[in-house]
């Protein structure tokens, strides 16, 4: 019996939900007058590709302040999101892992010009980190 109660305070210790990253930064924009204020490139990559082609061209055309670029990302998820406020409309949004670190892109193909918008957003590192759950009470 102590082997089965310790067995299943291992594994409510070990579980773990992960943070929804996109809908964080959803609500954060949703709350925000700026958020869409800046440039981005211009990407003439056909209206049907994937968000990964998309992603990819952005990174090839793009890069940080010291120079550097995005080399790799995989798309751990992809989902389309309603942003609300001052100009509401839909995205597609795209959790990413790069070698640059945790990153969120909002895309978005606008008929005129013919152009995806893109617009990439850091991921702090702990926001993606696993959310614990609460000690398993312990038995006396």
């Amino acid at each position: 019996m102590k082997s089965l109660i310790s067995l299943i305070a291992f594994m409510a210790a070990s579980s773990f939900v992960v943070a929804d990253q996109i809908g964080t930064l959803v609500d954060r924009l949703s709350k925000s007058h700026t958020w869409s204020n800046g440039g981005y490139p211009k990407l003439d990559t056909p209206k049907d590709v994937s968000a990964k082609d998309v992603i990819a061209a952005y990174c090839k055309m793009s890069s940080f302040q010291d120079g550097s670029r995005i080399r790799e990302f995989t798309v751990l998820e992809e989902r389309t999101v309603k942003i609300s406020g001052p100009l509401p409309d839909s995205y597609i949004a795209a959790r990413c892992k790069t070698d640059h670190g945790p990153m969120i892109f909002l895309l978005q193909y606008k008929e005129k010009p013919g152009q995806w918008w893109v617009k990439r957003y850091d991921t702090p590192a702990e926001q993606g980190a696993a959310v614990q759950p609460p000690p398993a009470p312990t038995q006396k």
